[in-house]
């Protein structure tokens, strides 16, 4: 829950943003053996997802909102594709259908505010949904090959790692728009390259299913060489924390390898973080830290208007009397809503669907 607190006091208006409480971070693995999602805490210990309606789990995605978004592959009787993202919420353990067209053999995935990208290894397409608009595109670039592995980077752009053409994509993001023709961003130092992940200070690492190594480049695509190349086997996911500890799915051997970020660098020694609850590990997200509330306030004569951004989810707006309630939704409230100053204390919530 995310609230806003509205005081009104003659005609002025004063808006206190109340962040959501610091989590600890959570790390979500699909297994490819079973079809079930993993979560580890920082401490390895695990707890099955209750995600029995999933049929094929592959890519994985976490948004700052507690959304866990799935990739999910599956084949009717008739051999339909029958393929979706699921969308699971962390807080209340709610799995429902989020897109349910445009996959052939979904894979990678990955999200941030604009939109969600889906790899399709069938087609060697991109599905790409529009948060703004709600709207599901498949764009088919030239140069993409099992398109396994999908990163947005810190410059908004997409990256995408092709497994049988040993490179790595580069889509640039403009004005809100995705560029539908990617660039060649990488292919020195490639073999079968799985997943991406970019480290904070925008170096990007790659895991090596075809020769247990992680892959290190930089901002601009430059190899920086062998990151690691022991500890892994067949490795698939990969994901920073908040800490800077990078985590590496083993399919191989069942078992997460951590590196740890201390003394102001990432150590190239892994050691084993987990291994139980996994069954053929794949895809890894770690969820990030909850964002600000998006919201503002402003007066125009005797009303305060408030404004906010539905950032990869939808939020309902609520008021009360009090602060402790009791809160009711505000019938068809969009951003901006206004609400007139009337002297007396009005308090407001933002809920997140």
């Amino acid at each position: 829950m995310q609230k806003i607190k509205l005081v009104q006091l003659s005609a002025v208006a004063c808006a206190l943003a109340v962040n959501p409480p610091a989590h600890a971070d959570n790390i979500f693995v699909s297994n490819f053996g079973d079809t079930t999602i993993e979560k580890f805490d920082t401490n390895g210990q695990a707890t099955s997802l209750p995600t029995s309606s999933l049929h094929g789990p592959t890519g994985l995605a976490v948004n700052s909102f507690g959304q866990l978004f799935i990739a999910d592959d599956d084949t009717d009787a008739f051999g339909n594709d029958k393929s979706r993202v699921m969308r699971f919420d962390i807080a209340s353990g709610n799995l429902e259908v989020f897109i349910s067209q445009g996959f052939d053999f979904p894979a990678g995935l990955a999200c941030n505010a604009d939109f969600l990208c889906v790899g399709n290894l069938g087609n060697n397409s991109i599905t790409v949904f529009n948060f703004a608009t709600g709207t599901v595109t498949n764009i088919f670039p030239t140069g993409i090959n099992q398109p396994t592995g999908l990163a947005f980077g810190a410059d908004g752009n997409l990256y995408v790692a092709n497994f049988s053409g040993n490179s790595i994509e580069k889509f640039t993001v403009s004005g809100g728009v995705l560029n539908t023709n990617g660039t060649t961003f990488a292919s020195s130092g490639l073999n079968a390259p799985y997943c991406l992940a970019f480290d904070k200070n925008c170096d990007l690492y790659v895991s090596n299913n075809g020769n247990n190594t992680i892959e290190k480049l930089d901002s601009a695509g430059n190899d920086l060489g062998v990151f690691a190349n022991s500890g892994l086997n067949a490795p698939v996911g990969l994901a920073f924390d908040r800490g800077g500890n990078l985590y590496v799915a083993n399919n191989g051997n069942n078992t997460i390898e951590k590196f740890a970020f201390s003394g102001g660098a990432l150590s190239t020694n892994g050691t084993t973080f987990a291994s139980s609850g996994l069954n053929l590990p794949g895809y890894i997200a770690v969820q990030p830290p909850p964002l600000p509330i998006p919201l503002n306030i402003q007066l125009s004569d005797t009303n305060a208007v408030l404004t906010w951004t539905n950032i990869s989810t939808v939020f309902s707006l609520q008021r009360a009397s009090a602060v402790a309630g009791p809160y009711t939704n505000v019938p068809g409230a969009f951003s901006p809503y206004e609400s007139a100053i009337t002297g007396k204390a009005m308090f407001f919530r933002l809920m997140s669907n």
